[in-house]
């Protein structure tokens, strides 16, 4: 049977369609829904679909049928559709779309505004982190040949790591891809400016190590506002570091060895 329908999943990829729901196949095989889901299931296991959501398939293209899965920009807007959550692609792998992680490609990152499960799909891992913040949070679309997708902004992205180093490999990592960060000084202080003043600490005491060519001058201001103890450099590291005063930041996260 998964011979008897190959044509019709290469069919979709030359009409310039990578997914599709079980209705529709069901409409486009002119089958029973339960000879449809026979279908779906061996062409699962022969490698030319799989499914990120329940009720959504993916095409698997002749060049990725080894790795059992596209890239995950690829279907990433369709299956974040067909849940209707909202969602942008973030952390490390919005750094490898802006050019500054070098981050395997196994691992996808997705902020997402429902908590979803993570997901393993052949050698594609699916990472989503829920936050509140998706709908106010710097992002573009990225529309390619393949479609479309969402992901940070640059300055988005740079934010989204200081406030979770872990999910960048820690705050020496995070350093590294802030030095290759296509940032506009200017689109960094208002994004800076809408999460508060930790934010502008964190981002000026990591931009005045990494970067020349990144004015300074309006976050210095944020980080001056607000009162209260010296903002962490990682929340989830010690209590306890030494404090560079200009930008109230307590180095508690192996500082010493970035300076």
């Amino acid at each position: 049977m998964t011979a008897t329908y190959v044509k019709e999943w290469l069919g979709l990829l030359a009409e310039g369609r990578q997914t599709i729901t079980a209705a529709e196949l069901v409409q486009k095989l002119d089958v029973s829904p339960e000879a449809a889901e026979m279908a779906i299931q061996r062409a699962q296991q022969a490698g030319w679909l799989f499914s990120p959501v329940r009720g959504l398939y993916v095409v698997v293209p002749p060049e990725y049928r080894s790795w059992g899965v596209i890239p995950g920009e690829r279907f990433i807007d369709a299956a974040m559709r067909h849940l209707h959550v909202g969602y942008y692609v973030g952390y490390l792998s919005a750094a490898a779309h802006h050019g500054a992680s070098h981050q395997a490609a196994q691992v996808f990152q997705v902020v997402v505004d429902h908590r979803l499960r993570d997901r393993e799909i052949g050698g594609l891992r699916l990472r989503y982190y829920y936050s509140t913040r998706v709908s106010r949070s710097a992002a573009t679309t990225v529309r390619g040949e393949h479609g479309r997708w969402r992901v940070s902004t640059p300055e988005a992205t740079l934010l989204d790591l200081l406030e979770h180093p872990e999910r960048g490999g820690g705050i020496g990592n995070v350093m590294t891809v802030a030095r290759s960060l296509p940032l506009d000084a200017g689109d960094l202080a208002d994004a800076a400016a809408d999460r508060g003043p930790t934010a502008a600490r964190r981002a000026g005491w990591v931009i005045a190590r990494v970067r020349s060519d990144v004015d300074t001058a309006r976050l210095a201001k944020l980080a001056k506002s607000g009162a209260g103890a010296p903002s962490p450099l990682d929340a989830r590291g010690p209590g306890q570091g030494p404090v560079d005063r200009r930008w109230w930041i307590r180095e508690n996260a192996g500082a010493e060895a970035d300076r």
